[in-house]
């Protein structure tokens, strides 16, 4: 049994460890940081988008919002050709307007066609950032909805399949190919509602 004393000091050793976990696992470094000899602006279109020696092209695959917007700015910031690949167009296109080094690209990760077009249109890859997914439901697994549950993989997992995969002959051609693809808090931690993303991630 233990005294006051000692649950207040495995407490506070607890409370430490936690500090230390959660310190460590929501701490993440800016995005794709490179090295200063490759990030010497040779000119500046504004602060906000200095145009730096090009280091190749790279694909970023859900890039209308979110997540994947922000990489496609800080990579074309960064001195990447980018091409910005998702279906909401005309997101894209407002993206690719304001940002210069993006180009939009129509793409359903689902439809194998539409993942074969933007093979394509990129003969030559250097890097690969595969981000599309999405949550489609907060339905208890009691009550969930099979066909939803279908949805979410095929985009979460068979749609980063299908984009890796039509993409590896680019990739090879590149000078590297490199490959990230973005996951989910939601693969660690299972949150209510959300079994099927889950279960994805």
């Amino acid at each position: 049994m233990c005294t006051d004393s000692t649950a207040t000091r495995r407490g506070r050793v607890v409370r430490n460890l936690l500090g230390l976990w959660r310190a460590r696992d929501m701490r993440a470094p800016p995005p794709f940081q490179a090295q200063s000899a490759l990030t010497s602006p040779t000119r500046t279109l504004g602060a906000d988008f200095p145009i730096v020696t090009i280091k190749g092209t790279a694909v970023v695959t859900g890039a209308s919002s979110g997540i994947g917007a922000a990489t496609a700015r800080r990579l074309a910031a960064d001195g990447w050709e980018v091409v910005a690949a998702a279906r909401r167009l005309d997101l894209l296109a407002a993206l690719a307007a304001e940002v210069p080094g993006i180009r939009a690209q129509s793409l359903d990760v689902t439809d194998p066609r539409s993942v074969a077009e933007l093979a394509d249109a990129c003969p030559s890859v250097d890097l690969l950032v595969a981000n599309a997914g999405g949550a489609f439901d907060l339905a208890p697994i009691a009550a969930a909805d099979a066909d939803t549950w279908a949805r979410t993989y095929d985009v979460n997992v068979l749609g980063t399949v299908r984009v890796v995969q039509a993409l590896l002959p680019a990739l090879v051609a590149g000078n590297g190919g490199h490959i990230v693809m973005t996951g989910s808090t939601a693969g660690r931690w299972a949150y209510e509602g959300g079994g099927g993303y889950v279960a994805a991630k």
